[in-house]
């Protein structure tokens, strides 16, 4: 897009109150990135991947033959850009679905007509934890990126992403706790003084990805790519429980514990059985408190959750009054 259009629609943006610091991401960044993707994905071609939090969402180099003559070129299977803007981003590579969430009505009418399919306006509105792209992209803006770029690592899955940060996004705690779990690449430093719409400051684009691993297998070293848990189990760990199973306890420990119990003063142990049977009561009462359709959604029923109860208060005090 010429710098003439990007003023007109600079224009228009504030004529209708629709300007949140929209500063268009510049050819030099484009390169950098489309570069960065080529060479990643050139370093880890013989490597084992993920996968990618359970679910295949390709992003690779496709090999045709024409005439005897061998061509690569880069396959995106879904690309999504939080602030798509004008689409320019996403017009720049070649992906087979691409998607986009953009607040501004005069940016967002345009996006349609390109073939981006917007998931959404308000990016605060949307909910991302269930989906996974190829490729995501973002150049938030800089008056609230932290919180910006916090949502976006706690609540979406990728195989790559890329984000465009002042430099000063290394020393912000919020971003760089999220940022724990991947590997994170400085891809380069920019800045925006000769863009379409220029802005003091210089920026970082960052990719970010799940980590890579070496080992010996067999004698070998072998590098492989970690699976890291997606944004919706997280949210459940951290909202719900963890819902993490426990090891069956062999006889040795139950003997160990039987011990320890015989040893306990009766009034502890009358102490720690009541306690118990509270815990177990209270965990039971906010079951008793799902509508009954999700109770059927467990696979379980009335007589099922009977049973479970009932099972339950016996191992309780088996296990005190054995």
């Amino acid at each position: 897009m010429s710098t003439n259009s990007t003023a007109s629609k600079i224009r228009a943006l504030q004529t209708s109150n629709e300007d949140f610091e929209w500063y268009p991401t510049t050819a030099e960044i484009m390169d950098a990135m489309k570069k960065d993707i080529w060479n990643y994905l050139r370093i880890h071609e013989n490597d084992y991947e993920s996968g990618w939090r359970g679910g295949k969402t390709e992003l690779k180099i496709d090999e045709e033959w024409e005439n005897k003559n061998k061509k690569e070129r880069l396959h995106i299977d879904t690309f999504l850009d939080i602030g798509a803007g004008d689409g320019r981003v996403l017009n720049f590579f070649e992906a087979r679905k691409k998607y986009g969430i953009e607040i501004a009505r005069v940016q967002a009418d345009d996006l349609i007509p390109k073939g981006i399919f917007l998931i959404g306006r308000n990016y605060w509105d949307v909910s991302l934890i269930e989906q996974q792209f190829s490729l995501i992209y973002s150049n938030p803006p800089y008056s609230i990126f932290e919180k910006w770029v916090n949502k976006l690592l706690t609540e979406c899955n990728f195989r790559l992403l890329y984000l465009v940060m002042p430099i000063r996004w290394k020393n912000q705690k919020e971003i760089t706790k999220e940022l724990e779990r991947y590997e994170v690449t400085v891809v380069g430093e920019f800045d925006f003084s000769e863009a379409d719409r220029e802005a003091r400051g210089r920026v970082n684009l960052v990719r970010v990805n799940a980590p890579w691993v070496t080992e010996k297998h067999t004698g070998e070293r072998v590098k492989y790519q970690q699976t890291l848990e997606g944004a919706f189990e997280r949210w459940v760990k951290d909202q719900i429980a963890d819902f993490k199973d426990k090891p069956d306890r062999g006889w040795e420990e139950e003997r160990e514990e039987s011990v320890a119990l015989k040893k306990t003063p009766i009034d502890q142990l009358v102490d720690d059985y009541d306690t118990e049977k509270g815990n177990l009561g209270a965990a039971f009462k906010s079951i008793g408190k799902l509508p009954p359709e999700i109770i059927k959604i467990m696979g379980q029923d009335k007589k099922s959750m009977l049973e479970i109860i009932r099972q339950s208060i016996t191992g309780l005090k088996s296990k005190y009054w054995r």
